[in-house]
């Protein structure tokens, strides 16, 4: 959704901050951001994209209360910007996660390892089956950290 506003006249800066904190969070997000001098189209495009992101991996059954949740969201980002950070999982993501997010790569890597075990349990079979397809055995089950973040950076055209 795509929408341009501009405020023509004179009015005091408390009137137009209420009409602010009236609008959702992505929208004050957005107005902080503009505000700053960023440029309103990549920052609809970087929302876009978090959007589908979540919506996957709501999908794929792996919930927002889950730690791992948000480490899979910012590990996939780190992949958006560097896709070579696949390359180096242990040496480069779990670090930086763990500096970003304050704890232990240790920790970084069992949080996302059991979201994708809850996902391998509860989530949608058919985007499963068309997010991994046959590359992961039913003998062996869920697919490791790697391949999961390889295989939806792959499915969202990282």
């Amino acid at each position: 959704m795509n929408q341009n506003f501009a405020i023509l006249g004179m009015f005091d800066r408390n009137s137009i901050m209420s009409v602010i904190d009236q609008q959702p969070p992505t929208y004050k997000f957005i107005v902080a951001a503009v505000n700053s001098g960023a440029n309103p189209d990549e920052i609809f495009q970087k929302e876009n994209v978090l959007s589908k992101e979540k919506e996957i991996l709501n999908n794929l059954g792996i919930r927002c209360n889950l730690l791992g949740y948000n480490y899979i969201l910012d590990a996939l980002h780190m992949i958006r910007k560097s896709p070579d950070t696949l390359k180096n999982i242990t040496k480069e993501l779990y670090p930086e996660l763990a500096r970003q997010h304050r704890t232990q790569p240790c920790n970084i890597e069992r949080a996302i390892r059991h979201a994708i075990e809850h996902a391998w349990n509860m989530g949608n079979v058919e985007l499963k089956n068309k997010i991994f397809g046959y590359t992961i055995s039913p003998e062996k089950g869920r697919p490791s950290n790697g391949e999961f973040l390889a295989a939806v950076a792959h499915y969202l055209n990282y």
